[in-house]
């Protein structure tokens, strides 16, 4: 015999059997008797039926307030992963030069613990510009070769601005610029970034004469 699957099937066979009693006895007595168990067990099939419909919307919004939880959760995750990939990859690509940590930084240490001498950036001699162009591309690689291996093309733009092209060999590898307000930029094809505000090459830092 196959399992029902009404799970209220015992109290409705119950309740079947007290109404086929009832039906057959001419008792007025038993009929009373009968008709009072009846109506409990109509009572008692209500509340049951009342209390499992109450949890189950109990369970049904459960487990929509769970999933809304886990889509916000996820949500925030994605968002955060997101937001750390872009900062390391911003980092990685376009390095805050104003920000570098000179002290901290291993390949650097040759430049610590100097004195940077004030220089009016407006009034540079070529060999200043050649100088303060070859020590921020040293900052932004510190294992690249000496001074000697690169040669300078150091003039006047048409903007009235000091542009200074250093190349290795016939190959350009980086482009500077310092504008009227003495302020020394980084040029690249689709950007021009500040490095340096003022004079801040130390004073022990050398530069070999690298058009010789």
């Amino acid at each position: 015999m196959a399992k029902t699957t009404n799970p209220y099937w015992r109290e409705e066979s119950r309740i079947y059997h007290l109404e086929l009693e009832i039906t057959r006895t001419s008792n007025p007595q038993k009929k009373r008797e009968l008709g009072y168990l009846l109506e409990k067990e109509k009572t008692a099939l209500q509340q049951r039926k009342w209390r499992d419909r109450e949890a189950r919307n109990y369970q049904i919004k459960t487990i929509r307030k769970t999933r809304r939880r886990k889509i916000v959760y996820y949500t925030c995750c994605i968002a955060g992963i997101i937001i750390v990939s872009f900062f390391i990859i911003s980092k990685f690509f376009y390095p805050n030069v104003e920000k570098l940590d000179l002290e901290n930084h291993p390949a650097t240490n040759f430049i610590t613990q100097l004195t940077k001498s004030e220089v009016d950036t407006t009034n540079l001699t070529r060999e200043q510009v050649e100088k303060w162009a070859y020590y921020h591309l040293k900052l932004e690689d510190p294992t690249i070769v000496s001074a000697n291996h690169y040669w300078f093309d150091v003039r006047i733009n048409q903007v009235r601005e000091v542009e200074v092209d250093i190349f290795m060999e016939e190959v350009a590898v980086a482009n500077y610029v310092v504008d009227a307000n003495g302020h020394l930029y980084r040029m690249t094809v689709s950007d021009k970034k500040m490095v340096a505000n003022k004079w801040d090459v130390p004073e022990n830092f050398e530069i070999e004469n690298a058009n010789d």
